[in-house]
């Protein structure tokens, strides 16, 4: 896999794949990036940072037994 990333047209950023990748590998970098935008300039404990990890975690776990299980 090959990454290239560049910037865009009006303060974009563009990210460039090309090879194999797992959606779930992308998913979980994409989820990264976000986390880091959403959080940039806050002053956040660490405790709750995993805090919120947990519930999060928990919840996706939950909708996904509940999908499987109908």
């Amino acid at each position: 896999m090959a990454v290239k990333v560049t910037r865009g047209k009006k303060d974009e950023v563009v990210i460039t794949l090309t090879g194999g990748i797992e959606a779930s590998d992308l998913q979980r970098a994409l989820d990264y990036l976000r986390y880091l935008d959403l959080t940039k300039g806050m002053k956040v404990p660490q405790g709750e940072v995993d805090k919120l990890a947990r519930e999060a975690t928990s919840s996706m776990a939950r909708k996904r037994h509940k999908r499987m299980a109908s």
